[in-house]
């Protein structure tokens, strides 16, 4: 059974509403493109091909004595050093935002090309893309493109449903759903997605599958029911099988597969014509890049995060709420971590509510924000997901289905 709730329509608590004051998570674009945006996916930035990063005086920066005899540029004194790289394309940059004791100068770049061109004429700006850290194709990547021989499953389709329907009469309703599914023989007949079905915690994908599945529908309900002009970006992918049940749910969409982990087996993903896979760290700097180059030419983008943990969560949110291509996020948390997390637990404590409700309203908040009038919010609990993590932030530049 499905269940919409919305920050103001939950019960009051027992104990007085404190309005907790929001971390600088919340506030200052911990978890966002933040000042990275002109940087994404381009490296970092270079001037005449030098990384401008090595151009700055950092002990004038870190006001100590300067040795360089004005080799480099003696600017941003006294000003925070991880914001001044950050602007420069290097490092993660300053998360503290307003709460950071240190100055955060505006138009670095453009103080140091102006140092460069009073020193040595005007400097060609450039960028230096990173290397890779491993050139060679992944494991991940040679599976998904059939560059390696399939392994067979030995495990025989009866098995495998038999077990399945066994869990299914237990309780696990979504079960029903795959192996009622016009094409689960199919996908039973197949050797690499039998593989996936006969793994332990299977039954678990599957529910999240078909969750996921649930909020695609409501997030995109003009979509055709094959699935024509829609494309679904599973982030954080894992192995797939979620993805897997989706390509076949909409055999006419575009689903693509986004995970950092380099050493999957995803002979699945080669079998299936409308399936694909990306390897994506949500936290590169590129990691805007990617999204939005997977959800060009779409019709409409649904973006999935299942399950996701720490803060990959407020990750995902804010890069789907500035990307444009992207229409619509649905996320489910599995934690919180971190400084958001301790918000999250004083605040639970404090209204007397479960962390995870609290985790849910937090980040609905934070995607409300993210959007900035942009488009609707809601949150999305699914019993059938077999889990007590079972909610969904689902943010939408569309109507939302009710």
């Amino acid at each position: 059974m499905i269940v919409l709730l919305s920050p103001q329509s939950v019960a009051p608590p027992p104990t007085r509403r404190v309005r907790a004051r929001l971390p600088v998570g919340l506030r200052e674009d911990s978890y966002s493109v933040g000042v990275h945006t002109g940087n994404l996916g381009r490296g970092q930035v270079a001037l005449d091909g030098a990384p401008a990063v090595d151009l700055l005086c950092w002990e004038h920066l870190k006001r100590r004595p300067c040795t360089c005899d004005d080799a480099c540029a003696s600017l941003f004194a006294g000003a925070c050093a991880k914001y001044v790289s950050g602007a420069l394309g290097t490092g993660n940059g300053c998360h503290r935002g307003a709460d950071c004791p240190w100055p955060h100068p505006e138009n670095v770049l453009e103080e140091l090309v102006a140092w460069r061109t009073r020193t040595q004429g005007p400097p060609a700006v450039t960028t230096l893309r990173a290397q890779a850290v491993d050139s060679q194709p992944s494991r991940s990547t040679l599976t998904a493109s059939g560059s390696l021989p399939p392994r067979r499953c030995t495990v025989p389709p009866s098995a495998v449903r038999e077990r399945l329907t066994r869990h299914a009469n237990n309780g696990a309703t979504n079960v029903h759903r795959l192996l009622d599914a016009p094409w689960s023989d199919e996908a039973l007949a197949s050797d690499a997605t039998r593989r996936l079905l006969s793994r332990r915690g299977c039954v678990k994908e599957i529910c999240e599958a078909f969750a996921a599945a649930d909020v695609v529908r409501t997030l995109a309900p003009a979509a055709a029911a094959d699935g024509s002009g829609l494309t679904i970006l599973d982030v954080c992918s894992g192995s797939g099988l979620g993805a897997a049940v989706l390509s076949r749910v909409w055999p006419e969409a575009r689903v693509v597969m986004l995970d950092s982990n380099r050493d999957m087996d995803l002979t699945h993903v080669s079998e299936r014509p409308n399936l694909d896979f990306i390897e994506l760290d949500l936290f590169a700097k590129n990691a805007a890049a990617v999204l939005s180059d997977a959800s060009a030419g779409a019709g409409t983008c649904v973006v999935l995060g299942v399950h996701l943990c720490g803060a990959l969560s407020p990750r995902l949110i804010t890069l789907c709420a500035h990307v444009e291509g992207v229409d619509a996020f649905g996320v489910s948390p599995c934690c919180i971590k971190g400084t958001l997390g301790e918000h999250v637990k004083r605040s639970a404590k404090e209204l007397g509510r479960p962390n995870y409700d609290v985790i849910l309203e937090t980040l609905a908040e934070m995607a409300d924000r993210e959007l900035d009038g942009r488009g609707g919010v809601q949150l999305r609990r699914d019993d059938d997901m077999l889990s007590p993590r079972n909610g969904f932030v689902l943010g939408s530049k569309l109507r939302l289905s009710p």
